[in-house]
């Protein structure tokens, strides 16, 4: 009983219903021996059936965890085959009837059909069982019930199909045909009407011809007005100029006229009364008075003259009688006075006037004011009188020329009148016009309508004619596939049911069995064996739609995708390489109406999220299903129970409405579907694992992609074509069937779908127009990729040798994406579509083959143990071999070793017996015969008879084949021949064939696990080695000695286990770790299997979130159990390699000594040799140690330390060493006879400079450097002439004075293993090696690290505002025309152009990340193509690195956060410098350079130009400021004055930013100092470069002076170098003020950096 199972009201109605049945048995019962009652019935009645699988692990586990299953239960096993007649039995009851059927859309089948199906049903476990068994699938009879259910499925849905379209094709042509009937009709309409229109068009036409005559009529009379109206108003203009020529010249007496009269408006009565008082008026008043008179026409009194008989007239008594006595009167007559008819007379009277002085206004007006108004009057009437008399004749023609106007006015008045009388007309007959042109419309149009019905007609016919015929073979198709539907079905459905658990030969299989079995029912099955799943499932366009949205083409993966959408139960994913889950994920994201939904199953949210899909209806894929939770197993049941009015699925604190458009999707990276049975048995397993076919294509793509990426990219764009432009005929052809088979009656009197039907034929004739260009676009670019199929075949062959390797153990899980990033760099150089002839092409693809082969090795072997190293090594050497040799036969002799060996060919038999018998016993006669029938051995058996002895002594790979054998056989055919007659030293030859074959020199490619670990950004897996040596031993001194690098850097060991406390304290302490930079080693994972799910998303939080960048975790495990995500995400490590270091190669150089070495006198020879003999010998010995310990401390210099080391790539061979140790010994034997002739005179120096010089030779050659044949003299100063001189190294104490090589070697080998930096002179922080830094990130770059393909951008995981926040931080581009406005280029001044250069530069570095983060956010958002290099730019997202393609000189930072700083600064200091209103920046950050070098050489040519000088004669000088200048106050700094010379700073180029390296710097005295602190990097204080004319100044000085006047006592040529990495970024050197010998800092690798390296 279980406490508390039931309670309260459940407890109550068991004793209600218990106390009834206790009555009845008459039993007396209370509350408590009621429920006792209960119980006794129940365990007498209750029956529990477990139906378990007893084969497997989950069975056995059961067992050991629930022994009640063994000891309480009675154990009936079932047989696994289940009679004929029950299997027929419970087909009958399990397939649908007829009605059933009808009702799921299927068809009625017959009774002979339907008992052939129940046959095959009942047949199909026995006739199944031997292929399942040869496929290693144990299927349980209960899965004919599956394929029972899929058969109806498939059945109903293909025949629902097939009938819908059948009727469609059907229904079109019997239209079709229909059609022609109606067509006649429409030809004979509209003749009756002909007749009356051909009328009406007649007299319209007339009506036309009276219009254009009436028309031409008005034209005429609006031409008579146009003319009459331009001569009108001619003479209007005429007559206007006449008048301005009038008022012209009037103009000025008329001025006049005005004046006068406003000069008598004034004049007042009492003025006039003034005048009229006058007894006797003066001449001015009797002048203007008489003016007035005369022109006024009033007569003069006549008084008698002075002379008889005389008289004189007297105007002033008449003017004093008239005029003057009436002021108004006056002035009023005055102001009235006619102008313009002034009598000539009196003008002629007033002329004699004018010309008097008396008759002037100003002299009038002194004698009165009203006098000078008359006086002015008078003179402005005479004026007037004048100039009107001079335009009389002007105003004569004025009066001819309006005359002629008003008649012409009345002329165009009697036009215009006609012009409106002919218009009103025309107006008159166009209303007729319309209204007969109406009539004749209504004709046309019913004709034209007519005739388009006619046009239309012909064009459906026409248009539809041409599809008639193929419709009506489509439908005899389908009848013909509508016969074959239940035998098809039955096939796909045990396809559906169990294909996708089986690799491609044994799905052959299983669809050879079936044919047989349906043939012999006599169920019609179409010809063939090949992948009819997915043809009679699928239609072809979705098919090519699944191609567009990746996937592959391969018929295997092709099958797999028809599956998840026709089977019955849940799908499982076994997807060790993302296929399927892309393919899932891509399809949902192309389908508008799909809710994908993405889980994982290790989600501690897993069931409420479960629950939320199921009521959405979405499409769930739960990623890494291996691990699901049991709790899920009534969705995988579709346990569903009916509720109210709804069904639901009741889930662990959770009941879900079920929405019948759930999909659930489970997927695994694990390469089998490891999940318990109850499980299992409710899902169908689909492997997406890797086909020749699939990977073919795959290679294919990437070397496309790789050589000619836009020849992929229209290969990409023809695809995508073909498939928009496939749907886009197959809906016009679904659209046409779906309208003809709407119409009812007559199709040609249906306009709208008639127009709707030649509408739709137009865009399907486009798009098949376009179909047919895509295909042939597709043509051609096939045509193109043709040349790229044999690397491609190549490459396949390699990567499925790579993947074979996860046979091995499930450590060696390597995805595609890993092993296409392993051969990149073999295409970076090779450019393969570029060769000049199809020889060099072969040639340079044989290359690029043996480089991927190479690279392939390289990047896979570190993670082999030692065992799988070797086999590893073969597997892609002969693949290599296959592609780049005809030797075939001897592939296939070596691939045929383990299955037998292939007869074949002619070959002596009597021979090869004799051969044969002469041999050792021990070799394989097949494996002898096999060999001998190849081409390239023939002879062999007889040179085998004939130098029998010598072929028996083979035993060794070192061996030289007898016979010439050697020299005739290449290293595969030593290969096969070693296989058969030394099979011992096969793995030596082995060895041999594949260094020949990969170009290696040595197999044992290990880089250090320091470089390994040091910079990934990736969990670590260590591989246990047999050795079983502990990883904690190798990391805890590797954590050490980077302390000063990672500060705080520890090293913590913790031990997994299955309990819930120790896991929980594992994840805090991992928390912590990943925020301190702690180390942590994480042993035996595998003993902590239930948390391994855990774990592994705990990991991809770890190294996804912001964490500390010191941090590393490294997983150990004694068995192969983890997740395969876990496994893929790790950068795997085989522990165990023989360590490196001064040490061995100083053992391996001792224990090898060279043929010409000279032996050592013995002991008693000893004591013969003079002290001279013997100090020449002890000095020899001594010598030839130093030249070892030199190349062994330069050789590991090299290895461990890279740029640090050595700048240049040079390398230190064993070879050299031997010519090297063979020259030394040459020298000292004439020193030996030197000293046995008694000569002290040994010129030890000479000597030893040319044996250095011989060294430099052959370890360098052309390759060497100033910098490294100065650090190569330090190092030979160091270790060989320390072996002469005092003061040497202290490893110099191994060779003491009289040591013998024994003692030598027992002093090495008490020699620490791993040699201290400070031996080569080096700080303890220098631990970085350069060299193997960079293949540290190529190998972390190598998709270690994550399991996710970079190209798979997953939902989510980059946002929008991530790349909205980067594009927000970009700055702005600089303005290129102002600052050629601000500095133009100029000849003097080229630091202009280098600004220029410079800050163009930096323009197209931020347009072109801004661009590239437009287009991605516009991906993102599926508005456009997600390219390749998108892709990139988002990876460097996710990862905080920087793409590659966003990396130049300056902005080299692999952060993604440096590179966003340093690209801000670089734009603010050229901002600056280009804003700057002096005439250059005050210090120069040569760090925001793209072409450092340039700005050096800039500095000499403005110097050389300014100066007149030749650049050859320049030299640069350096000079390292006091740490107290700064920026813009440095002018008045003179730092250098002699009697030669001085050198002031305002004439140098100040330089900031420079980063010493492996050194510090001393600020008081301003020279070289050891690294003081934590960091073995330091800012060096301003700069100052001076361009000089070589010898001007003591140089010495200059470089030996530091601050506040001290001078160092020597000077260091530091390089400078652009980037961290040295080699071949080498800029100039940099004189330094040392206290030390120069030689102490070449030794340290101080060099000086643009800036330091970001980590």
């Amino acid at each position: 009983e279980i406490p508390g199972l039931l309670g309260g009201q459940d407890a109550q109605a068991v004793v209600q219903a218990i106390t009834g049945v206790a009555e009845d048995l008459k039993i007396e019962v209370d509350n408590n021996s009621a429920f006792d009652l209960f119980l006794k019935r129940v365990r007498s009645r209750l029956h529990v059936v477990l139906a378990l699988n007893p084969e497997g692990k989950f069975f056995r586990r059961r067992l050991r965890d629930y022994p009640s299953i063994v000891s309480r239960c009675y154990i009936d096993n079932l047989p696994l085959q289940w009679p004929a007649e029950s299997l027929f039995v419970a087909a009958k009851g399990t397939l649908p009837d007829n009605y059933e059927m009808e009702e799921q859309g299927g068809p009625s089948l017959e009774t002979a059909t339907r008992t052939s199906l129940l046959q095959v049903f009942a047949d199909l476990p026995g006739r199944l069982a031997a292929v399942f068994s040869a496929a290693g699938v144990k299927v349980p009879p209960t899965s004919i019930f599956n394929i029972m259910q899929l058969f109806s499925r498939i059945l109903s849905r293909c025949f629902s199909k097939a009938m819908q379209k059948k009727e469609l094709l059907e229904r079109a042509v019997e239209k079709l045909e229909g059609t022609k009937e109606f067509f006649q009709k429409y030809l004979a309409s509209g003749d009756g009407e002909r007749p009356e229109h051909d009328r009406i068009k007649e007299e319209l036409a007339n009506m036309v011809s009276t219009l254009e005559a009436q028309r031409a009529r008005t034209d005429s009379a609006g031409k008579m007005v146009q003319r009459e109206d331009a001569k009108s108003r001619g003479l209007a203009e005429e007559c206007q100029q006449i008048e301005v020529k009038v008022a012209t010249g009037l103009a000025d007496a008329l001025h006049a006229v005005e004046t006068a009269t406003d000069l008598v408006k004034r004049v007042t009565s009492s003025q006039l009364r003034e005048v009229k008082g006058q007894s006797k008026p003066g001449t001015h008043v009797s002048l203007s008075i008489t003016a007035v008179c005369i022109l006024l026409g009033v007569p003069p009194v006549k008084k008698p003259g002075s002379t008889p008989g005389s008289t004189v007239e007297d105007y002033w008594a008449a003017a004093q009688s008239q005029i003057l006595k009436d002021h108004k009167t006056l002035v009023q007559d005055l102001l009235s006075f006619n102008k313009d008819n002034i009598d000539p007379d009196a003008v002629k009277k007033i002329q004699p006037f004018l010309g008097r002085e008396e008759f002037e206004p100003n002299a009038v007006k002194r004698s009165s004011v009203a006098c000078e108004a008359f006086c002015v009057w008078a003179r402005s009437m005479v004026k007037y009188h004048d100039a009107k008399l001079a335009v009389q004749p002007h105003r004569q023609k004025l009066k001819e020329v309006q005359w002629q106007r008003d008649r012409a006015q009345e002329a165009h008045q009697i036009a215009n009148g006609r012009f409106e009388e002919a218009n009103r007309r025309v107006v008159e007959i166009e209303a007729q016009l319309k209204e007969i042109s109406e009539l004749e419309a209504g004709y046309a149009d019913r004709s034209a309508e007519t005739e388009l019905r006619i046009s239309r007609a012909k064009q459906v016919l026409a248009a539809l004619a041409q599809q008639r015929e193929d419709w009506h073979e489509k439908s005899i198709e389908l009848s013909a596939y509508l016969n074959l539907l239940p035998g098809e079905s039955v096939l796909c459905a045990v396809l559906a049911a169990h294909a996708g658990t089986l690799n491609e030969t044994d799905r052959l299989a299983l669809n050879r069995t079936c044919l047989t079995l349906l043939r012999s029912q006599d169920l019609a099955v179409e010809e063939g064996t090949h992948h009819r799943l997915a043809k009679i499932v699928m239609e072809e366009a979705q098919l090519r739609d699944w191609q567009a949205q990746g996937l592959p083409s391969d018929p295997f993966l092709v099958d797999c995708a028809t599956i998840i959408d026709v089977v019955v139960k849940w799908p499982f994913l076994v997807d060790p390489h993302q296929v399927g889950v892309r393919f899932v994920k891509s399809r949902a994201e192309s389908s508008k109406e799909a809710d994908l939904r993405v889980l994982r199953a290790s989600d501690p949210n897993i069931v409420d999220a479960v629950a939320d899909a199921i009521e959405a209806g979405a499409l769930l894929l739960i990623e890494e299903a291996s691990d699901l939770d049991l709790a899920l197993l009534p969705v995988l049941q579709r346990r569903q129970e009916h509720k109210d009015v709804e069904w639901t699925v009741k889930l662990p604190h959770r009941i879900a409405i079920w929405n019948d458009s759930f999909r659930l999707i489970l997927a695994s990276t694990s390469p089998r579907m490891d999940l318990p049975d109850e499980l299992a048995v409710h899902l169908t397993e689909l492997s997406f694992e890797v086909t020749a076919q699939m990977m073919q294509e795959q290679m294919m793509k990437f070397v496309v992609s790789a050589a000619q990426p836009e020849l992929e990219k229209r290969r990409v764009e023809a695809e995508t074509f073909q498939s928009k432009y496939r749907r886009d005929t197959k809906h016009c052809e679904e659209k046409v069937l779906g309208l003809l088979k709407s119409i009812e009656g007559d199709l040609l009197e249906q306009e709208e779908m008639c127009d709707a039907i030649l509408t739709t034929r137009k865009s399907w004739q486009s798009a098949e127009q376009k179909m047919a260009q895509s295909v042939r676009l597709a043509g051609e670019v096939d045509l193109a990729r043709r040349q790229h199929f044999p690397i491609a075949m190549h490459l396949m062959t390699l990567a499925l040798a790579v993947l074979d390797m996860g046979k091995l153990s499930d450590f060696y899980q390597f995805s595609l994406t890993f092993i296409k990033d392993l051969m990149s760099p073999a295409f970076e150089s090779a450019h393969l579509w570029a060769a000049d002839s199809i020889e060099d092409q072969e040639t340079m693809m044989q290359e690029t083959q043996r480089t991927c082969a190479r690279l392939l090795y390289e990047g896979v072997v570190t993670s082999l143990l030692e065992e799988h190293r070797l086999i590893y090594g073969l597997r892609i050497a002969m693949a290599q071999a296959e592609a780049s040799r005809k030797e075939e036969a001897e592939l296939r002799f070596l691939r045929s070793a383990a299955s037998g060996y292939r007869q074949s060919g002619q070959v002596s038999t009597s021979t090869t017996d004799l051969a044969m018998s002469l041999l050792p016993p021990t070799i394989n006669r097949e494996a002898f015969v096999a060999l001998v029938r190849i081409p390239a051995f023939t002879g062999l058996p007889s040179s085998i008879v004939a130098m029998e002895l010598e072929w028996r002594r083979l035993s060794s790979a070192h061996d030289k084949l007898p016979g010439g054998w050697e020299e005739r056989v290449n290293s595969l055919q030593r290969l096969c021949l070693f296989h058969v007659m030394c099979p011992d030293a096969l793995p030596a030859v082995a060895e041999k064939f594949i260094a020949r074959e990969l170009d290696l020199n040595s197999l044992e490619f290990r880089p250090a696990l320091e470089e390994l670990v040091r910079y990934v950004e990736t969990p670590v897996l260590l591989l246990p080695q047999r050795d079983g040596s502990d990883p904690a031993t190798v990391l805890a001194p590797l954590a050490r000695r980077t302390t000063e690098v990672f500060q705080s850097v520890e090293l913590e060991v913790l031990s997994m286990s299955s309990s819930e406390n120790v896991w929980k304290m594992i994840l805090q302490k991992l928390e912590v770790a990943a925020g301190t930079g702690v180390w942590v080693l994480l042993r035996d994972c595998h003993l902590g299997f239930r948390w391994l799910p855990q774990l592994s998303d705990l990991m991809q939080g770890l190294f996804s979130e912001i964490r500390h960048p010191s941090f590393r975790l490294f997983l150990t495990s004694g068995a192969p159990v983890l997740p395969h995500a876990m496994i893929r995400s790790c950068l795997k490590i085989a522990m165990g390699a023989a360590a490196v270091g001064i040490r061995a190669r100083l053992l391996e150089a001792l224990r090898n000594p060279f043929s010409g070495q000279a032996p050592e006198e013995p002991d008693e020879e000893n004591k013969k040799l003079s002290p001279l003999q013997r100090k020449a010998m002890d000095q020899r010995r001594r010598l030839d140690f130093g030249l070892i310990l030199l190349h062994a401390a330069c050789a590991e210099r090299r290895a461990r330390f890279g740029a640090m080391g050595w700048s240049s790539g040079c390398h230190f061979f064993d070879e050299a060493l031997h010519l090297g140790r063979a020259q030394l010994h040459l020298a000292c034997d004439r020193w030996w006879d030197a000293a046995v002739k008694g000569k002290e005179g040994a010129k030890t120096p000479g000597m030893r400079n040319a044996v250095i010089r011989r060294f430099v030779q052959l370890h360098l050659g052309s390759e060497l450097d100033s910098q490294d044949a100065f650090l190569l003299g330090a190092c030979s100063e160091r270790f060989l002439f320390g072996a002469v001189e005092a003061g040497g190294s202290h490893l110099l104490s191994c060779c003491p004075l009289g040591s013998s090589t024994e003692e030598v070697l027992s002093a090495v080998e008490n020699l620490p293993s791993c040699t201290e930096p400070e031996v080569f002179g080096l700080h303890p922080l220098v631990e970085k090696p350069q060299e193997l830094r960079r293949a540290s990130k190529l190998l972390a770059a190598i998709d270690f690290q994550s399991t996710a393909p970079a190209s798979s951008l997953e939902e989510g995981l980059i946002s929008h505002q991530a790349v909205e926040t980067l594009g927000t931080r970009l700055p702005k581009a600089l303005d290129e025309d102002e600052l050629i406005e601000n500095w133009p280029p100029a000849y003097a001044q080229t630091l202009n152009t280098f600004l220029l250069q410079e800050v163009r530069s930096l323009n197209e570095m931020i347009k072109r990340a801004g661009s590239d983060l437009m287009l991605l956010e516009e991906a993102l958002r599926g508005l456009s193509e997600l390219t390749s290099g998108h892709e990139a730019v988002a990876v460097g997202l996710q990862l905080g690195v920087t793409p590659k393609a966003w990396r130049t000189v300056s902005s080299h930072q692999a952060s993604l956060a440096s590179w966003s700083k340093h690209l801000q600064a670089r734009a603010a200091f050229f901002q600056h410098w280009a804003t700057s209103e002096e005439d250059r920046p005050s210090a120069y950050w040569m760090g925001a350079f793209d072409s450092p070098k340039a700005f050096l050489v800039g500095l000499q040519q403005e110097y050389s130009r300014r100066n007149a000088m030749n650049i050859s004669q320049i030299t640069i000088v350096h000079k390292v400021m006091d740490a107290s200048v700064v920026e813009g106050a440095v002018e008045d700094v003179i730092i250098y004055d002699q009697n030669k010379g001085k050198l002031n700073v305002a004439d140098g180029y100040l330089v900031k930013g420079l980063v010493l390296e492996g050194a510090g710097w001393h600020i008081g005295r301003g020279v070289l100092a050891p690294i003081s602190d934590d960091s073995r990097h330091a800012s060096l204080p301003l700069v100052c470069f001076f361009p000089v004319r070589t010898g001007h100044i003591d140089a010495s000085m200059v470089r030996r002076r530091g601050s506040a006047g001290f001078i160092a006592p020597y000077s260091y040529n530091a390089p400078l170098y652009t980037a961290p990495s040295r080699t071949a970024s080498f800029l100039s050197d940099v004189s330094l003020p040392s206290e030390e010998k120069p030689e102490v800092w070449a030794l340290a690798g101080v060099a000086l950096l643009l800036s330091a390296p970001s980590i």
